[in-house]
């Protein structure tokens, strides 16, 4: 089977799991609000009464329009941003908006809407500014539609934002053309990862990260996948820069044409050994030439937990933000924040009371998750490597034939 045919078996499978997956999604979602799981079904309850806004929504005459919606979120508690195919019980981002744009009735059916988001975030990774596209129901005419009029329309932010939960915000929304793709529309992606750098050299990470700006193959900096056989990416800033007003707090940012699988947290577990000075700054530039080698060491990624989606650029996109939002999500991350720090001084009231010592981990380790004892360094070019890209088509292409 050749490399279209597979994409083609690919899309035909996704398209047709599509309705099933809605109806997943917000099952799950259900399950985890109501604390369902594993327990009896509760009895019918008796049918709410209809709301005079609910009926007008009912009886209104919606028309199709495309539009990007721009929203963040706190990864911590979630399955990573896409929704899953597979009921596997752990909600995802998606589970979680489109149980809430289904049920507000933005769109119909998902499978149908031509929905895609700008960034795929893993399990427990955050983001502020990534994008979705799809076709949502308007209240206006098809000619207003046609010209691209925002007047009058339905105030998606403000609707959406209602049934979310506290740490996911919808924080505007645009029109778009019938062509735009939030992934593919998309002429770069940037990255924090926030860390603590607290027993790291940060000006070795420094020049380690300089190496990085450029058109390479970052095959040996991502987990090979099989529909992406191009790992050439272009990085147009790589720097790492001190969090303001938090001493020890370091930021490592990045702004590239594109990222492959792993590749923000990959880096940064290099990085991070860097800066413990386990490996040395070239290192980089050692793993970027793919002559000498062509499959990647296979080293352990960074944990998630600092990793933030930033921004999507686009081209002609002109964002509107939700009428009376801005205090609305301010008092929703304020009440985070709140709750975050009383976190904290909680833990350092318990290390304090228990007089803990210090960690004498390497500083890496609560990056890297490496847990090597001191002076049991393996370095990162004597690890086995692991298959790359053309390895696993190769791979599908004999399993094919056989």
């Amino acid at each position: 089977m050749s490399k279209e045919e597979l994409h083609a078996k690919l899309e035909k499978m996704k398209k047709k799991n599509a309705q099933l997956s809605d109806q997943i999604s917000q099952m799950k979602v259900k399950i985890a609000q109501s604390g369902l799981e594993n327990e009896e079904e509760p009895p019918a309850k008796k049918k709410k009464k209809t709301q005079k806004g609910e009926k007008e929504q009912n009886d209104q005459i919606f028309r199709k329009r495309k539009i990007a919606l721009r929203f963040s979120y706190d990864g911590t508690k979630y399955n990573g941003l896409q929704r899953s195919p597979v009921p596997a019980g752990k909600t995802t981002i998606e589970d979680v908006i489109f149980d809430a744009i289904l049920r507000t009735k933005v769109v119909d059916d998902i499978g149908t809407a031509d929905y895609i988001a700008g960034g795929r975030t893993d399990k427990g990774v955050h983001a502020v500014n990534n994008v979705i596209s799809l076709f949502v129901n308007s209240r206006l005419s098809e000619d207003e539609i046609n010209e691209n009029v925002t007047v009058g329309e339905r105030n998606f932010v403000a609707i959406i934002n209602r049934q979310l939960p506290d740490d996911i915000w919808i924080t505007s929304w645009a029109p778009i053309s019938f062509d735009f793709s939030a992934r593919f529309s998309c002429k770069s992606r940037h990255y924090n990862y926030i860390f603590d750098s607290s027993g790291l050299d940060v000006e070795l990470m420094k020049e380690a990260a300089s190496y990085l700006i450029g058109e390479h193959d970052f095959r040996n900096f991502s987990q090979a996948q099989l529909e992406r056989q191009n790992t050439v990416r272009v990085c147009f800033a790589a720097d790492i820069k001190q969090v303001p007003n938090m001493s020890s707090m370091c930021v490592f940012s990045i702004k590239a044409s594109g990222f492959l699988y792993h590749q923000i947290r990959l880096t940064m577990a290099i990085l991070a050994l860097v800066g413990n000075k386990l490996e040395k700054s070239t290192i980089v530039k050692e793993l970027l030439d793919v002559e000498k080698y062509p499959r990647r060491p296979s080293y352990k990624y960074a944990n998630p937990d600092g990793l933030v989606l930033i921004d999507c650029e686009y081209e002609n996109v002109e964002w509107i933000d939700g009428e009376d939002q801005s205090r609305f999500l301010a008092s929703k991350i304020e009440n985070k924040m709140y709750n975050m720090k009383i976190g904290l001084s909680v833990h350092e009231l318990i290390k304090k009371t228990l007089d803990i010592g210090k960690d004498t981990d390497e500083p890496h380790r609560k990056i890297t998750g490496i847990a090597a004892k001191k002076g049991c360094h393996k370095p990162v070019l004597d690890y086995h490597p692991s298959p790359n890209a053309n390895d696993l088509l190769l791979k599908s292409q004999n399993k094919t034939k056989n």
